[in-house]
């Protein structure tokens, strides 16, 4: 009876904090990114190693996101051993890359930690999940000028980050959010089970470097002083895979 007790109040006070983080103001959309060196020799949109951006906001709701940025905090992605800082970049976003001294381990958690913004400590915590895995979506031929429709069913990832380089080393198609609306919008809806690469990202025929990375995003209840509804936290580990194009 003790122990059920004792959770039966764990789980209140949890659900106290997320309640009570759906009126806080202090917002980050920040995505943390594992970058290992591609297997392929082709210029990556991300430096290798760790790499991370941060947006932060003192917002209501998710329409006032971009108009509310909170620059002069200091910013900081650790796992608990290591921890490395994000640069202010004066206009609420806070980079970091590449970072060499955060090992990325499938399971283990990595921490964002926000001080500045505000009385006291915010902070996110997200479980690193494993490396997306296409199975033999890359072995054949794809064609040219059709879609590559991926299933996702690595466990705990819940997002896909994606982009499709040419043989010549340009994006020719990618859906990385590029401010803090766009990657509240990117984090928040369904699960991702399936990611459709548009026919678009193929219009030529030859090789293409296609990379994908799957996140696992930060609960509700590993938010702490942190808007529980509008904060989106998400970690994952980058991968490349070489496609051939053709007719």
């Amino acid at each position: 009876m003790l122990v059920l007790s004792l959770l039966a109040c764990a789980q209140i006070r949890e659900t106290r904090d997320i309640l009570g983080g759906l009126t806080e103001a202090r917002v980050a959309a920040s995505l943390l990114l594992d970058v290992p060196a591609p297997p392929v020799d082709v210029d990556l949109p991300f430096p290798e190693g760790t790499v991370a951006t941060a947006f932060l906001a003192e917002a209501e709701d998710a329409d006032s996101l971009e108009d509310a940025p909170f620059a002069g905090a200091t910013v900081a992605v650790g796992d608990g051993t290591s921890s490395a800082l994000l640069d202010d970049n004066g206009d609420g976003t806070y980079t970091l890359g590449p970072e060499a001294s955060l090992p990325y381990v499938a399971g283990a958690r990595w921490t964002l930690a926000i001080d500045g913004m505000g009385d006291g400590r915010s902070t996110a915590e997200v479980v690193l999940p494993d490396a997306v895995d296409p199975g033999s979506a890359f072995d054949a031929v794809h064609p040219i000028g059709s879609p590559l429709v991926l299933p996702i069913d690595t466990p705990d990832v819940e997002r896909v980050l994606a982009f499709v380089l040419d043989g010549s080393g340009e994006v020719v198609w990618s859906n990385e959010p590029g401010d803090i609306e766009e990657v509240f919008r990117f984090l928040h809806g369904p699960v991702t089970a399936e990611l459709t690469l548009p026919a678009e990202a193929f219009p030529t025929a030859g090789a293409y470097a296609v990379g994908l990375a799957g996140l696992s995003l930060a609960d509700a209840g590993d938010l702490d002083g942190l808007n529980t509804a509008l904060t989106s936290v998400a970690a994952g580990r980058l991968e490349v895979h070489p496609l051939a194009v053709g007719p």
